[in-house]
């Protein structure tokens, strides 16, 4: 047991579960609460119709966990953090889990909470490509990851991207409407009327005599959205050897994401946190 408990209040004399459901807990997760004796007040554990006084309050126990990833030093920077989040850059080459037992992001974060000393399981909330760098969201427990993935929640959460191209736009700034399925090689996903629906805004940031540099807002989170859809549409990622791409200036496609807002679940305030853009792709702006 740490010290994050969750703490919340209400102006109201309401029952401990009317508390929780106003703080965007599932009914799932209120009865494991409360059937593990995790709800309490005043220091007395509560049952779900236990009437709590506005000034008491109930406080969520966050109890210990154990996870199987090894600990490894992977150089990451933590670009934000407090008692229920850490955000990091994910470097390009590196995977989120492990297919072949090779080093992943999860030994990155098992690091990480280990020299915090916070014994947690990980639970990403946004992922990337291997090959695409930036920001990558963690929850420190299942409350947190459970509030953010909230539809009405989701709805505050923002993803933006840096994104260099080949070739220009007509229309500087838009919305991409697209959907997108596995092509025959059940690798590459295409645009196909058959697919799942797609959509993200861009703007045409800087020109160039070759290529562009956008800023990329998701609308949805689907698999190799941005990259299939630009691709799709006649304007590969540069390096994105798999969609096309020029591989001549660089080994990686050039998508790194930049920027993250999301709600906090104690104050319901919004936090926007800003990665620096990799060198390699700085390098690219101007040629």
């Amino acid at each position: 047991m740490i010290d994050d408990n969750l703490k919340f209040f209400d102006d109201k004399n309401i029952s401990a579960k009317k508390i929780l459901r106003k703080n965007y807990f599932s009914e799932k997760m209120m009865g494991q609460l409360f059937k593990n004796d995790s709800v309490v007040s005043n220091g007395k554990i509560v049952k779900p119709n236990s009437k709590i006084k506005p000034n008491d309050g109930i406080e969520i126990i966050i109890r210990d966990e154990i996870s199987n990833y090894e600990s490894i030093d992977l150089g990451l920077k933590v670009d934000y953090e407090d008692q229920d989040i850490i955000v990091v850059t994910k470097p390009a080459g590196i995977c989120m889990h492990s297919y072949n037992h090779e080093i992943n992001l999860n030994n990155g974060i098992s690091y990480l909470f280990d020299q915090r000393e916070l014994k947690r399981k990980i639970r990403f909330i946004n992922r990337l490509d291997m090959n695409t760098s930036g920001l990558v969201m963690v929850a420190k427990n299942p409350f947190v990851q459970n509030f953010l993935n909230r539809e009405e929640i989701k709805k505050s959460f923002c993803r933006s991207y840096i994104a260099i191209v080949e070739g220009k736009f007509n229309e500087k700034k838009g919305i991409l409407r697209y959907a997108l399925a596995k092509g025959k090689d059940e690798i590459k996903y295409e645009i196909k009327d058959s697919g799942v629906n797609c959509e993200m805004e861009y703007e045409v940031m800087k020109e160039y005599e070759s290529h562009s540099m956008l800023e990329v807002n998701l609308i949805t989170g689907r698999t190799h959205q941005i990259r299939a859809i630009l691709s799709g549409i006649g304007h590969p990622l540069i390096g994105d050897e798999l969609y096309g791409g020029s591989m001549e200036k660089i080994q990686r496609q050039c998508l790194h994401a930049y920027e993250l807002s999301f709600m906090s679940m104690r104050d319901m305030s919004i936090r926007d946190v800003i990665s620096e853009i990799p060198a390699e792709i700085q390098q690219l702006k101007g040629l």
